[in-house]
């Protein structure tokens, strides 16, 4: 039996393995059998010198017991072709795709490629839901509203020092006033250009008057909502900083 997270060469080559040993247990003798799958890959694993895996050892041991008897050639038919066999053996996997599983666990050994698949499904799901139950991180909710694969790419493509400063801009954590107010590292968290509201991350993107031309040449919006910032580039919000040098001792 398959495990529900088998890949389409694994699901492939066990159904070669079907095929086969039914040849087998049908004691056909002296025939030449072609087998048609439309997986590339699976022939290509076949044909591999080296056996990896426990289903493609499977395989190949049946191969090898059915064609003592006949001559067995397995055949790649190009996928939604007009042949009968291919066509007859897509519906049966449609209807058994909706089918419960009963029985014991799955026998097949799972490629490393699809555990590595699973955790990173389970560890996602499993973040976002901590992220969506957390009290804490207002701030860096509305800037990224949730995490995604694309953001992630993005970060890991910086440099240390670009991304601590990113890190501390869509956070709040950063050497402004009332975070180091916060920390007891500074006597006012009051702006230092307007001096009429707190210094936060959140002031200066949208609010604060001192700094309203930068932001317009910078952000393209005087000023900007929360929505707005997250829509543009990030590059821009971060040159934003840059200009003003408000963040300059958060950069090497």
């Amino acid at each position: 039996m398959l495990s529900l997270h088998a890949t389409v060469v694994q699901k492939e080559l066990a159904g070669i393995t079907i095929a086969v040993k039914e040849i087998a247990r049908r004691h056909t003798t002296g025939k030449t059998i072609r087998i048609y799958t439309d997986s590339r890959q699976a022939l290509l694993t076949l044909r591999n010198h080296k056996i990896m895996t426990r289903t493609v050892w499977e395989c190949h041991e049946a191969l090898v017991v059915a064609s003592a008897a006949n001559s067995i050639s397995v055949c790649w038919v190009k996928g939604h072709e007009q042949c009968y066999g291919n066509k007859e053996a897509d519906k049966l996997a449609r209807s058994a795709s909706g089918l419960n599983i009963f029985g014991p666990g799955p026998s097949s050994v799972l490629p490393l490629s699809a555990l590595v698949g699973i955790i990173k499904e389970d560890t996602h799901k499993e973040f976002m839901k901590r992220w969506d139950e957390t009290i804490s991180c207002h701030f860096a909710k509305e800037f990224l509203v949730y995490p995604s694969k694309d953001t992630a790419k993005k970060y890991l493509a910086m440099s240390r020092s670009n991304l601590r400063l990113v890190t501390g801009i869509q956070t709040g954590h950063c050497w402004l006033r009332k975070h180091l107010y916060n920390m007891g590292k500074c006597e006012t968290p009051l702006c230092r250009g307007c001096e009429q509201e707190d210094e936060t991350v959140l002031h200066l993107l949208c609010e604060c008057t001192a700094v309203s031309s930068t932001r317009e040449s910078m952000l393209g919006e005087r000023w900007p909502s929360m929505a707005y910032i997250r829509e543009i580039p990030l590059s821009n919000v971060t040159t934003f900083f840059t200009v003003i040098g408000w963040l300059a001792a958060q950069v090497d």
